[in-house]
Parts: C-alpha cells; structure tokens; sequence
C-alpha cells in the first residue's frame, strides 16, 4: 500500500482518480493548486505523485521540477488530455495520456513502486483482476456521495447506493423514470435548464438546491454535473454528483438566527439605557413633590402610586437590560397578592381614567 499525491486543477477528474487509487488499495492525498500540492508532499512521506500536466498557470512539469529538488527518488507521472508527450519529461518518471484509462494509470503506478523495492501485491489481486467496469461500478457504489446518470432527456440511467439513502429510491423504481421526480413542487423548470446547459458542454459545480426524496422529505444538496462524451467527444449523457448539506445548512439557520437573537438584545439594551436617563429625572421629581408641606394627603397618596409605577418601568428596564448583560437568575420570592393589587389601587384611585364616561 503506497501514499500517493494526486494533482489535478479540475475537481471532478480528481475526485475520481482518487477514487480509482483508493480502490486499488493505495492512501491518496489530493489537491487541485500547485502550492498545497507541495506543500503535502513536503510534509508527508509521499511515495509516488500523480499530477495533471496543466495545472491553471504553471505545468505539472514546473511541479515535479521543485518536488525533485526536495526528494529526488519520490517518482513522478505526468497525465496530459493529449495523446503525444506535450514536452520533454525532465523531470517527471513517466507520462499517460487519460485516454489510457484507470488501468494504465494502475500499472504504472506499480511499476514505479517496484522499482522501489515495493512489493508486487500493493495492488490487491482481486483489483488487478478487475475489468475497468467491474473497477469504475465498484468505485461508484462505495461512494460516500450520492451518483447517478441520465440521457439528456432526463432519463436516469444509474444510481448507486449513498443515492438510495439520501433519495430513499431503490435503483429499481428509479432507472427509466426522469430525473424530475426529485424535484420540488417550486422548482419545476431546473432540470430542463441544466440539462440545456449541458448539452452546450457546460459543467456545473457545487450547485446548491433542493430535492424531495421519495418519501417528500426535503434535501439540501450541492451538486456537480458533468457532460459524459463518447469516443468522438459528443456529449450522450450526464453525471451527477449530488451531497447532502441539510445539516451544514440548519447550521447556518441556527447561526443566523443567534445572530439576530444577539442584535435584538443589544438594541433592547440601548433602548432600555436610554429610558433609564429620564425615568431617573422623574423619580427626582417625585421625590422633591412629595416633601412639599403645602401638599394634601390625597395629593401624597397620588404621589405614592405614581413612584410605584415608576419603580415598576424601572424594574422593566432592568429586566430588558437583563437580555444582553449578564444577570442574576437566582429565583426569590414574589408577593403575588401585592403584584394584583397595586394596578387595581391604580384604577380605583380617586380621579383615576377608567374609560367611562362621568
């Protein structure tokens, strides 16, 4: 069993290629920059390193130029879209075109293991004996992430096992049928207009949407769609590889909804500071009233029930305070009898608004 680095600007081939040595037996670490790339494999004792020849700006050739300079016995095998070696391999230890399929890739792989001393059954023989069928189906019904296929009139033409969880569909009820099955009621047009992006060779990545399983349940998912060609290079169908991001997306809700929970209580916390400024300046008021010995009784009496009210908005205030500012949560007594009876003092007070007419 070998670590290998695969390199690869374009996710969807590397997602697979790393399937493909997985399979096989091997550990793989994957990266789709140049910088990363090298990064891992400084890092970690890398046996062989896989990369594409293109990667965005730079070459797979420039990689494996630094990478040599490093561990100069770590081989190297360069992949290119062409069929013809695009330039002289300097410093990579050998070149596949991807026409070449998983099975040249295998074997080189272990011939350049072997010469390291490897042992011949780093590839396990059930693997070697696979045909490249065999190999790519085996792949697709271990992943983790739901994978299908379909003609582009929507027809499903494959559909693994994670795709039988998360749709809760068997392959059987759902092969033959169109793909719009898994719609939701409001997004009846999303399928015709991916598949007409498609048929124009366009690829579509982490394309976050929503599904209805069999069952009606609602899916988050982010998909990845790719035109399949045939030999000629005309598109004939389309993959898809669809995650689950229900969880990751409650998540977000959740945090959002703190959020918002957090900018309530700050503003309730102002607004509250704000009263507490001139309900202080009334208290005074009252208080000063209240020692007035020109003042009747029944204008004192007033007076009480006035600073009550106000000790109570006061109270208000501190409790709304309380929403953002830590505060003591220990429970105490309350007099519920007092709590009922001072509104109702408040409304038989003489001279009180009852909302009747005299």
């Amino acid at each position: 069993m070998a670590l290998i680095l695969a390199v690869d600007d374009e996710s969807s081939g590397l997602y697979f290629r790393k399937l493909i040595l997985e399979h096989a037996g091997h550990t793989v670490l994957s990266s789709t920059g140049v910088d990363e790339a090298l990064t891992l494999f400084r890092d970690n004792p890398v046996d062989i390193v896989v990369t594409d020849h293109l990667l965005g700006r730079q070459t797979g050739n420039d990689m494996a130029e630094e990478m040599k300079r490093t561990k100069p016995a770590v081989p190297i095998i360069l992949l290119s879209g062409t069929s013809t070696i695009p330039e002289a391999l300097v410093h990579a230890d050998a070149f596949l075109s991807k026409t070449e399929g998983p099975e040249q890739l295998l074997e080189t792989v272990q011939q350049l293991l072997s010469r390291q001393g490897d042992s011949p059954e780093t590839i396990p023989p059930q693997a070697k004996r696979a045909t490249l069928q065999e190999l790519l189906a085996a792949i697709v019904d271990d992943s983790d992430d739901a994978i299908l296929s379909k003609g582009l009139n929507g027809t499903i033409l494959t559909w693994n096992r994670a795709a039988e969880r998360m749709y809760e569909y068997r392959a059987d009820e759902v092969i033959g049928k169109n793909v719009s099955i898994l719609l939701p009621p409001d997004r009846p047009h999303e399928v015709s207009e991916i598949l007409q992006r498609l048929r124009q060779g366009e690829k579509i990545e982490r394309f976050e949407t929503t599904r209805r399983t069999k069952g009606g349940r609602m899916v988050n998912v982010s998909l990845t769609i790719s035109p399949v060609r045939d030999a000629g290079g005309e598109i004939i169908a389309a993959s898809t590889i669809a995650r689950d991001i229900t969880q990751t997306k409650m998540a977000e809700q959740a945090l959002r909804t703190s959020e918002k929970l957090a900018v309530a209580g700050r503003m309730a916390a102002t607004i509250a500071h704000e009263i507490n400024n001139p309900l202080e300046t009334v208290t005074n008021v009252l208080y000063l009233l209240s020692r007035n010995p020109r003042m009747d009784e029944q204008a004192r009496q007033h007076l009480k029930i006035a600073d009550e009210e106000l000790r109570r908005i006061s109270q208000i205030t501190r409790s709304t305070l309380g929403l953002y500012r830590e505060r003591d949560t220990t429970p105490g007594p309350v007099n519920l009898t007092e709590m009922i009876e001072k509104p109702a003092h408040v409304l038989s007070a003489p001279g009180a608004v009852t909302g009747r007419e005299g």
